[in-house]
């Protein structure tokens, strides 16, 4: 989150500049100031990492144009920067008190962290909007950012509360049987996949988990294989990819469908398809992997893949996992961590930092830097990308 945290306020902050301008009201005695001088200055601040100074700056710019979302915007990211989560969630909710109608600014920046994986944004944002209002796209944001933390139990709960308002969410009754599933509640698993596909047949996400599911629960394998024939039909490329993770024991049975026998001489499910696994590459961390991300990839975080950030798995990011960041963790990034990216932080990215990020520096992510993840450079993500090159310090 924090890489990607880094230049956030400034898009936003640089598209306000080449846009029309909010247009807001000034009190008498509020001193009459552009909403282009407000935000020439919190761009500064941002680039120069003064997060305290920013907080000073955005508190003035709030109480001058309490409505102007982006002054409540660079409040957040100050807080945030400053490692300070509740201070962040306080600024959503104080905002929505003075301004309710930044309800949709703050739902859309907290869906954009879900797709963009910055976590921890949903759960701070989500957290904010509960704190003054029963919102239920707020349970949902907030129960994804938990799971993929971690906090698997707080994260069942918002979301059991969402699919109680909103029982037709099929993704989020995925995501509530993943949870029970990582715990090895296998029934409870089922029925919220089960619940899944009855309301969209041809989710083939759902099918996926309930054929793993069945797999592993007391070796079910007739309900398991046909929950891979409707997967099959939807998604041959995911099936073949099931049929690598797994082997079902195939046993003759007369009361197996000759649906599900057919489905025997397919390939893949049910046979030994194991291919080798490539690994990170020497001198970065799973936690951080800039290889190819898809399926056989160096930074694959699926089901059995190198990265896999599940429960047990090399990359897990819950406690007493290898990439947990929380306090006494090994990526646990708050002052004296290992991971600790303020002023005299191992990871620090000001100038002159070990991370610096900058024209130059260690971890320069433009072209030609020794972070750059474009076609060609070293961190290059995309298909036939490898990594192999990129330093541990890219993050």
């Amino acid at each position: 989150m924090r890489k990607a945290l880094n230049y956030i306020a400034i898009s936003i902050f640089g598209f306000l500049l080449g846009a029309s301008f909010i247009s807001t009201a000034y009190s008498a005695e509020q001193e009459v100031k552009p909403q282009s001088a407000w935000v020439d200055a919190a761009i500064s601040l941002e680039r120069a990492k003064d997060w305290a100074g920013l907080a000073k700056q955005a508190s003035a710019w709030t109480s001058a144009t309490p409505g102007d979302q982006y002054a409540w915007y660079a409040l957040y990211i100050a807080h945030e920067r400053q490692g300070d989560a509740q201070g962040a969630t306080n600024v959503v909710s104080e905002s929505l008190k003075i301004q309710p109608k930044l309800l949709d600014f703050w739902i859309g920046i907290s869906n954009d962290s879900i797709e963009k994986k910055e976590n921890y944004d949903a759960i701070n944002i989500s957290s904010g909007i509960l704190q003054v209002m029963n919102f239920a796209p707020a349970l949902k944001t907030l129960g994804y950012g938990q799971m993929r933390t971690g906090r698997y139990v707080e994260a069942a709960g918002n979301l059991q509360k969402y699919v109680d308002q909103d029982p037709s969410d099929k993704l989020s009754l995925l995501y509530l049987g993943l949870i029970y599933d990582n715990s090895r509640q296998y029934e409870a698993a089922i029925a919220y996949f089960r619940r899944a596909v009855e309301i969209d047949p041809a989710f083939s996400s759902a099918w996926y988990q309930l054929a793993y599911t069945y797999h592993k629960l007391d070796g079910d394998n007739e309900r398991a294989m046909k929950a891979y024939g409707e997967l099959k039909k939807l998604d041959a490329e995911r099936a073949n990819e099931l049929a690598s993770l797994i082997r079902v024991e195939i046993q003759s049975a007369p009361s197996i469908s000759a649906e599900v026998i057919e489905t025997r001489t397919d390939e893949g499910f049910g046979q030994a398809i194991y291919s080798p696994r490539q690994r990170a590459a020497a001198g970065q961390s799973i936690c951080n992997c800039k290889g190819y991300a898809g399926p056989g990839g160096p930074c694959y975080n699926g089901p059995g893949g190198p990265a896999y950030d599940g429960p047990g798995g090399p990359g897990y990011r819950g406690p007493g996992g290898a990439c947990y960041a929380g306090a006494g963790g090994p990526q646990y990034d708050g002052p004296g961590g290992p991971a600790y990216n303020g002023p005299g932080g191992p990871l620090y990215d000001g100038p002159g930092g070990s991370a610096y990020d900058g024209p130059g520096g260690p971890a320069y992510s433009g072209p030609g830097g020794p972070c750059y993840a474009g076609p060609g450079g070293p961190c290059y993500s995309g298909p036939g990308g490898s990594g192999n090159s990129c330093p541990a310090i890219c993050k």
